[in-house]
């Protein structure tokens, strides 16, 4: 086979997550090569797509695509296990099959909740602590 008929049967496999303390994680899977595309991100509970959270980096992620922690880790796991294949222990949609603007700008004025946040926001000294055996 050539290099560049080599190059075009190459695929890859990626899985993104964004992870709160209160609402868990967002996971977004993208395989794409050899002339085909697949996107997917984990679905929540989807009655909560008109509500986001905004993230560290001020973007706007919807509530209701967030998972639960234990739900995500053997989501991140069977990808893994699986050589990058799309995990099935978790319910997923596809980006054509959300609502518009599931995803608004960071600048758009829409229903936003709050969480309590990161340990290092509200407490100091939580990195010189996190190791302590006393403070767990």
């Amino acid at each position: 086979m050539s290099p560049a008929n080599a190059k075009n049967t190459r695929v890859e496999a990626w899985l993104t997550m964004w992870g709160d303390p209160e609402l868990g994680v967002l996971l977004y899977y993208n395989k794409f090569g050899n002339e085909f595309a697949e996107h997917y991100f984990s679905a929540g509970d989807l009655s909560k797509l008109n509500v986001w959270v905004r993230t560290l980096m001020d973007d706007l992620r919807p509530v209701g695509l967030y998972v639960p922690f234990r739900e995500a880790w053997p989501a991140v796991k069977e990808f893994m296990e699986r050589e990058g294949e799309l995990p099935r222990s978790i319910t997923w949609v596809r980006p054509q099959d959300l609502p518009p603007n599931t995803f608004p700008d960071p600048f758009d004025k829409v229903p936003e909740i709050e969480t309590h946040g990161y340990p290092w926001e509200t407490d100091p000294t939580w990195w010189a602590r996190r190791n302590d055996p006393a403070t767990r």
